[in-house]
């Protein structure tokens, strides 16, 4: 299942968008099936285009974010929240 198993995301910001799309495609074809790209809005947006301009497809965008630290004492924006988000209690709304 490409969307949810098989996925690569970048990992290290100074990898270029066409290397992460090769490495990725030279990766899989290795092991013979198709996978996902996983992006975020924030840190890939040069990874998006690429990907756009290399006639890949957008397979689902989620509206959500994980934060793995501590979020410093700013105030959040009115339509944001967070909350701490329990997998089998929270799978539908995600």
């Amino acid at each position: 299942m490409p969307v949810i198993i098989n996925t690569v995301f970048r990992t290290d910001s100074g990898v270029a968008p066409a290397d992460v799309l090769a490495r990725s495609r030279e990766f899989y074809a290795g092991l013979g099936h198709g996978f996902s790209l996983v992006t975020s809005d924030h840190s890939d947006r040069d990874v998006d285009e690429a990907a756009d301009a290399g006639g890949w497809t957008m397979a689902v965008k989620l509206p959500a974010m994980v934060c793995s630290e501590p979020r410093s004492g700013r105030p959040l924006p009115a339509d944001v929240s967070l909350r701490h988000a329990d997998p089998r209690a929270d799978i539908d709304s995600f």
